[in-house]
């Protein structure tokens, strides 16, 4: 079987592991099961140029960075989509967001009666997404949630339901099997430091704990705009030798450190899955969240911040882990979309 991917972007080489990590994954797990991909980036990496990546060929059609220019990129996707078919036709296409890889895979599958689907990946099930005003009623049918939560709000948005859920998965070579019940960090945070991920919540709730306890150590990982507005807060709160700031460390590195902390503390605003509580998770964590992406099944939820530092104290001291949720590799949620690829195929 061949596919086509259409991606707003992709890793620009093998070695930028932090670079969606969910879709390298899934494109390794989909090549060792046998199924030949090809990758077109509409807007990253910025070479505009072909390349390859672990043996996959992708494709780089962005030739203008300006958001008023990147509708050519659009039509350069287009053109090698159809370049890339007539060298040898795939039998599926899957885009990633609603938005512009969507509209570019919806007019390629119309255009070369090839079936397509799209993998809602985050925020594109919002109100504010423009994209999802040209979806069709029948389009819906062709989408994928990462989350029951993520296809909850896609129908408080819209009103339709979707036929599939796959969740994310990770790798076997993520978990740190040699676990220790010493877990020198009590509490640990990651991701990128924008008001989305809503850190503010995060540091209230740890300054709420580091209040009580005063032995308790912290680490946030992480770097963005709100990077130095989060460390003056700790430093006018005096609790830097309490809670500590790192900018973004290799993957490995921050698996290793999960797997020395007692609890992650997840309070964004919004997340469609949630990758890293689900690493977290794999790795020991207890995991305290916002009611937001996987949560629901993988942590213990809050709304606020007193809820938040309840949940946190209580898993301080004791409190089982949670359990509803098992582990998902990512050799079962590429299984999970070869189906869904084959379905497609079978249906046309």
């Amino acid at each position: 079987m061949r596919v086509l991917w259409i991606t707003p972007g992709f890793a620009p080489n093998e070695s930028m592991v932090n670079s969606i990590p969910p879709m390298q994954l899934l494109a390794k797990a989909l090549v060792a099961r046998g199924i030949e991909l090809e990758i077109i980036a509409i807007n990253f990496p910025y070479t505009g140029k072909p390349y390859l990546w672990n043996g996959i060929q992708v494709h780089s059609a962005c030739k203008f960075k300006t958001r008023k220019l990147r509708w050519i990129n659009w039509i350069v996707s287009f053109y090698y989509a159809v370049k890339a078919y007539n060298a040898k036709p795939f039998q599926v296409i899957h885009s990633f967001w609603v938005g512009p890889a969507w509209m570019v895979g919806n007019r390629l599958s119309q255009y070369l009666g090839v079936p397509h689907v799209n993998t809602l990946m985050g925020q594109d099930v919002l109100p504010s997404n423009k994209y999802l005003k040209y979806l069709k009623s029948y389009d819906y049918d062709d989408l994928i949630a990462i989350s029951d939560f993520q296809k909850q709000v896609l129908h408080q948005t819209t009103g339709k339901n979707l036929n599939h859920i796959i969740y994310w998965g990770i790798a076997r070579a993520d978990v740190v099997y040699n676990l220790t019940p010493n877990r020198p960090i009590d509490i640990l945070g990651c991701g990128s430091l924008i008001p989305l991920k809503n850190y503010e919540l995060w540091l209230e709730v740890v300054f709420k704990i580091a209040t009580k306890y005063p032995n308790i150590r912290a680490v946030l990982i992480g770097s963005g705009q709100m990077y130095k507005p989060l460390q003056s807060k700790i430093e006018q709160a005096g609790l830097t030798n309490q809670i500590t700031i790192k900018e973004f460390i290799p993957r490995p590195d921050l698996l290793e450190m999960m797997a020395q902390s007692k609890i992650f503390l997840h309070t964004a605003n919004f997340e469609g899955f949630g990758m890293v509580m689900v690493e977290a998770y794999a790795n020991g964590c207890k995991i305290v969240s916002t009611p937001v992406g996987i949560a629901n099944k993988i942590a213990d939820v809050g709304n606020n911040a007193d809820e938040l530092f309840l949940q946190v104290e209580e898993n301080l001291f004791g409190k089982p882990h949670h359990t509803i949720y098992q582990t998902r590799f990512i050799e079962e949620v590429a299984y999970e979309y070869e189906l869904v690829y084959s379905n497609k195929i079978y249906v046309k």
